[in-house]
């Protein structure tokens, strides 16, 4: 697990150093700022949700109750998803905005937002396949898998940063989020598994686009969005999404 951690913060800050590298402070600067929004605001809810639902699962597995288990641990899962797919879809939509609200210089990265929100909700994904593995003390799975995404991620970034700056690093971070997702998903559902049925994963993706949708086009009627604004819009998507679902 030191092992995980230390990898994980490597894949999280190569991009950062090798974007210096070949593009300058200015390029890291703009894809810093707009990546510490999305990556602080998913980190939290991945936390939160996480710290809520992991004593009882730990229990349940504990009395070796591993149908109990996987049913705690979908649960979890549709939980997180509840939560963080319209988060993903609100910052996605608001991301401009919350770039030129931080910083005007920001706004041209804004689009680094959105993918690193998308990388986030696959990693989160992964922490929940990765309890296959924690729970049953095979710890150093999780390692060679961080490892080998880190590895992926530092190599095409070498490879792409220098002709597509700081959105490269961005798609990049995305894909080495899903590459890790893939592994842990494949690998641990040999062991434990959630599963999600389809009317639960269409109703939370449609609430979440109906939302998006509501959110654009207020935006589309302002001539320009205040910090006032946002503070509205943001209860306003809450609403119409917890409507919708």
């Amino acid at each position: 697990l030191v092992g995980a951690s230390l990898s994980s913060s490597l894949l999280n800050y190569a991009d950062s150093y090798i974007l210096k590298f070949f593009r300058g402070s200015d390029y890291v600067g703009i894809y810093s700022a707009n990546y510490s929004i999305a990556s602080s605001v998913f980190t939290a809810l991945l936390f939160a949700i996480m710290r809520g639902v992991y004593p009882t699962i730990l229990k349940t597995w504990k009395q070796n109750n591993k149908p109990h288990t996987e049913s705690l641990l979908s649960n979890a899962v549709r939980y997180f998803m509840i939560i963080t797919v319209p988060a993903v879809t609100g910052i996605s939509v608001l991301s401009h905005i919350i770039s030129n609200i931080l910083d005007p210089l920001y706004i041209e990265g804004s689009s680094v937002i959105i993918f690193v929100s998308i990388g986030m909700f696959f990693y989160g994904l992964t922490e929940y396949n990765n309890k296959a593995w924690e729970l049953t003390s095979s710890t150093g799975v999780i390692f060679r898998n961080i490892l080998l995404c880190c590895l992926f991620n530092i190599i095409i970034n070498i490879i792409t940063i220098p002709f597509g700056g700081y959105m490269a690093a961005a798609v990049n971070k995305t894909l080495a989020f899903l590459f890790y997702f893939l592994l842990s998903y494949f690998g641990g559902r040999k062991i434990l598994k959630w599963r999600l049925a389809p009317s639960s994963l269409i109703k939370i993706f449609s609430s979440a686009a109906i939302m998006g949708l509501i959110i654009y086009v207020v935006i589309s009627l302002l001539e320009s969005v205040s910090i006032l604004h946002l503070l509205v819009l943001v209860p306003l998507g809450v609403a119409s999404y917890g409507i919708s679902l």
